[in-house]
């Protein structure tokens, strides 16, 4: 086909590359065998990085209405084959994100080209020739042409423009409250002390400003959005996420979100044994230190990457008892007393 619309056609993540015009997906200059609906879904998710694309917009792209298929399973079937060919997990997505009952979002970053291998910095895009056409045909021809090429050019203009990438400068960041997924209101406590953890340990990296707790938890339920809230405390960037306890058992899932934009720039999952708890708080401040581009000095770092480890129990404890003293229980229900059973 001619290149006569002047817009993005390869669209690079990772070690992928996805050719738009042609629905055709490479790894590493390696064609990936993959047609049909998965490389359509993919598609539709290119074109908006970052965003979701809701389970009703791909039901109305690729199952007509006179088809009569089983959509939830055809669809999870389709996205699962879709995940094997790009080697991505559900549980620890690097590419694909299942937003629950809602649909998905692409969640690495994106870059565009009018060419195929690696982009090359400031690399412009190129228009081709156009075909010559007999003036007995221009009337209708000439506007079969030009509503096309509008309609393309659109398209391609929002999905170059639409790209994920890393944010500016992050000066000041906020941990809002983690969500308590443990189907056990009385958990609370453990997801706000590890969000109040990792405020403090955030906080001790001198190069980033980081929101109190206090003003923090002030959003903990809230029905506002992330803009909203990030307008009211100022904040270049959000760590949201939430936290699901099974025994001894800890899932934790972060995503950092560039404020001004609304746009998810990073994520990552942990399971972890309670005894690896206080180690993995360490390690996920320091992980979000480099995602946001703040130094680190060598003394910051080696404190964060050590590999400290504690009771179970005692840490437990003193998760509890700092809850209650947050929330200003009285004495005689615990909050002094399991303080003082906590670490050292």
């Amino acid at each position: 086909m001619d290149g006569s619309a002047n817009f993005a056609q390869y669209a690079h993540f990772g070690d992928f590359e996805f050719n738009a015009q042609a629905g055709e997906l490479c790894k590493q200059g390696v064609p990936v065998k993959l047609q049909g609906q998965p490389i359509e879904i993919l598609a539709m998710l290119l074109e908006r990085p970052g965003l979701l694309v809701s389970r009703e917009e791909l039901r109305e792209k690729l199952w007509s209405g006179d088809t009569y298929v089983d959509f939830d399973h055809s669809l999870n079937a389709a996205v699962k084959r879709l995940r094997d060919a790009l080697d991505d997990n559900a549980d620890t997505p690097r590419y694909i994100e299942t937003l629950t009952r809602r649909g998905y979002r692409f969640i690495a970053r994106v870059e565009t080209s009018a060419v195929p291998g690696p982009v090359a910095p400031g690399a412009q895009e190129t228009r081709g020739a156009r075909p010559r056409l007999s003036w007995q045909r221009t009337g209708l021809l000439a506007s079969v042409t030009i509503a096309l090429l509008l309609s393309l050019g659109g398209a391609w203009f929002h999905f170059a423009h639409s790209v994920t990438s890393r944010p500016g400068e992050i000066r000041l960041i906020v941990v809002l409250p983690l969500e308590n997924l443990s189907n056990d209101p009385a958990q609370d406590y453990f997801a706000d002390g590890i969000t109040d953890t990792l405020t403090t340990d955030l906080g001790q990296i001198g190069a980033l400003r980081v929101i109190s707790r206090t003003s923090a938890m002030h959003f903990k339920g809230t029905r506002e959005t992330l803009p909203q809230i990030a307008r009211k405390l100022g904040v270049d960037a959000v760590v949201e996420g939430s936290v699901a306890r099974s025994g001894d058992r800890i899932h934790i899932n972060v995503k950092l979100i560039h404020a001004p934009t609304d746009r998810q720039f990073w994520t990552d999952s942990y399971n972890r044994d309670t005894g690896d708890l206080i180690r993995m708080e360490d390690q996920l401040a320091l992980r979000i230190a480099h995602e946001v581009s703040a130094r680190v000095t060598p003394a910051e770092e080696m404190r964060l990457a050590s590999n400290r480890t504690l009771n179970p129990r005692a840490y437990d404890a003193y998760l509890h008892g700092r809850y209650l003293w947050n929330e200003r229980i009285p004495e005689e229900c615990g909050g002094n007393r399991l303080l003082r059973a906590g670490p050292a």
